[in-house]
């Protein structure tokens, strides 16, 4: 008889701490779209009877839509559920590890019942997960078949001089040079990384010439600076002279004037990098080839310059 696996995932704002049962294996991946990629790979390969949320007020959504989106068993229970259960079982201590191991157990005991993933701005994400994940799969797959050589190269948003694409000049610096307020998305006093799009070119240079980096995914150098969207709309301020407040826009304003405004039509399901921090963290590129990434000052006062 095959054993059943029962998951428990403890969620804080960066991190996802799993436990499995009844083997007790225990990880942690980082909350972010590439620690999920790793979550899903992990949980495919046991193809566990279900897997259990305890509801965080949202840090869980991402993660949830996206082992949903990849056709794992998923249920969300109320924090009460797992804190009445922890008693019985006499199980009072707390850490994130002790959590989801409480959290698996309470899978397997108790099972709640499956039901769709609640709607919610985040669930727009679905199909842009999928689609991702299955471009990655098939490419990865033709790496290991042999009939492909290729890496797969990630940016944060970019920004950088006579960029036009950059939703942070489009919605900052234009704005800027015209006099007018900058604007923001859902929360400006989150954390947000930006790539300098020079230092992005010059790394897929470099990793196109390295064939020991091929077949691997990489991150394009980015700032390791920890600064806040309004910190780096205060940067473009200050090296422009001006002194305009930001105008944060909310989700429903955005989905309003993507009506009218192109740019703005696809950015609804990217919101989820604005309503929580967003690091992107280059280090594995850095260190492998020593490379120290523009600061947001400097790539700032040079965008600025370009005009």
């Amino acid at each position: 008889m095959s054993t059943e696996y029962f998951v428990g995932i403890d969620v804080s704002k960066d991190t996802l701490d799993v436990c499995v049962y009844p083997t007790q294996d225990a990880f942690r991946v980082p909350n972010s779209p590439d620690g999920l990629d790793e979550l899903i790979k992990r949980l495919k390969a046991i193809e566990p009877r279900l897997i259990v949320f305890e509801a965080t007020g949202g840090y869980e959504t991402l993660a949830v839509s996206s082992l949903a989106a990849a056709g794992l068993a998923v249920v969300v229970v109320n924090p009460r559920q797992i804190r009445d259960f922890a008693k019985s079982i006499g199980r009072l201590a707390k850490t994130d590890v002790i959590d989801a191991a409480v959290i698996a157990r309470f899978a397997s005991a108790v099972r709640p019942e499956l039901r769709p993933v609640k709607d919610s701005p985040s669930q727009e994400l679905t199909g842009l997960v999928t689609r991702r994940r299955q471009i990655v799969d098939m490419m990865m797959s033709e790496i290991k078949n042999g009939k492909l050589k290729g890496l797969i190269a990630r940016s944060a948003d970019f920004y950088g001089p006579h960029n036009a694409k950059s939703m942070l000049q489009e919605t900052v610096f234009k704005n800027l040079k015209k006099g007018k307020r900058p604007n923001w998305m859902i929360d400006a006093d989150k954390l947000h990384s930006f790539t300098y799009t020079p230092d992005a070119a010059k790394a897929v240079a470099v990793l196109g010439n390295t064939p020991d980096t091929w077949n691997q995914v990489w991150h394009m150098p980015t700032s390791a600076e920890k600064l806040t969207a309004r910190q780096i709309i205060d940067l473009f301020n200050k090296e422009m002279g001006t002194a305009k407040k930001v105008q944060v826009l909310p989700l429903w304003m955005l989905k309003l004037l993507g009506l009218f405004i192109p740019i703005l039509r696809e950015m609804p399901e990217m919101m989820y990098q604005n309503d929580r921090d967003y690091f992107f963290d280059s280090s594995k590129f850095n260190n492998r080839f020593s490379f120290t990434p523009t600061s947001y000052a400097q790539g700032v006062k040079k965008t600025v310059a370009a005009g």
